[in-house]
């Protein structure tokens, strides 16, 4: 399957729709984004190989938000204060949960987690290993400051491009509990031309390895839909009951399985 080409004005043809909803301030930081994902997008030709290896691999995005107790606004900006106490997203844990619940049936599954923020989300990615990560990648550069979800789903997915060409499965929370705008995720798929399923609650690989079997959470109950892989599968907290990591997974979290991927110059 053919990765999307995502064009190098894709800000600029954005932002001639948005006037009424932003700021020019605002607008000028999303096109300096570009010059950040710009260099991203060209270091991947944007091939999509899946399944190419025996091993199933899991893409987890993971977003750093502020402690509840510790969320602050800028007075000035209107936008959250993002330094000090991080923490994992909620759902982008239920995500995780999910997929080490197919690695602990499934023959051979490795799992990565991704999350683009600034050097102090290390401690994220860490949590992902405690819960049951293979490994974790951060995506940093100070260019990133600004980006919106737009910015930030073409950024992580050209990451994603370059790092885990051969993914099988990319999970996301359904939303992040700071921002609850629930569109990175989709936005994602859209830019890889990945099918989508949003809003599960559990879900299955079915035994030819080629599809998943999702239980979506709709308004009136649940669905049960299936998508051919490579696939991105959206999660909220369902009903599984979720795993505390041992002294073990904790000590191994810290034996140096982050990747820092920062911008070329």
């Amino acid at each position: 399957m053919a990765g999307a080409s995502v064009p190098s004005t894709a800000l600029e043809n954005k932002a001639k729709f948005l006037p009424m909803m932003y700021s020019k301030e605002h607008i000028d930081q999303m096109l300096a984004v570009k010059t950040a994902f710009d260099p991203l997008l060209s270091l991947n030709p944007g091939n999509i190989l899946p399944l190419a290896e025996e091993t199933m691999k899991i893409v987890v995005a993971v977003k750093q938000v502020p402690e509840i107790s510790e969320v602050q606004v800028d007075p000035e900006t209107g936008s959250l204060k993002r330094e000090g106490c991080l923490r994992s997203s909620t759902f982008c844990e239920y995500a995780l949960d999910h997929a080490v619940k197919l690695k602990s049936y499934l023959p051979d599954v490795h799992i990565t987690t991704v999350s683009m923020g600034p050097p102090q989300a290390k401690s994220v990615l860490i949590r992902t290993l405690e819960l049951g990560a293979d490994e974790g990648i951060l995506v940093s550069d100070r260019k990133f400051a600004g980006a919106d979800t737009w910015a930030t789903a073409l950024t992580l997915t050209a990451a994603i491009r370059k790092l885990v060409p051969n993914f099988s499965l990319i999970f996301v929370g359904k939303q992040a509990i700071d921002g609850d705008t629930a569109q990175v995720g989709p936005e994602m798929a859209e830019i890889l031309h990945l099918p989508q399923i949003c809003y599960g609650v559990d879900c299955e690989i079915l035994k030819n390895g080629k599809k998943i079997h999702v239980k979506k959470e709709t308004n009136s109950g649940y669905q049960i839909i299936q998508a051919r892989l490579p696939a991105l599968v959206s999660f909220g907290k369902g009903e599984m009951i979720r795993r505390a990591p041992s002294f073990s997974d904790i000590v191994s979290a810290r034996q140096n399985r982050l990747r820092p991927f920062l911008l070329p110059t």
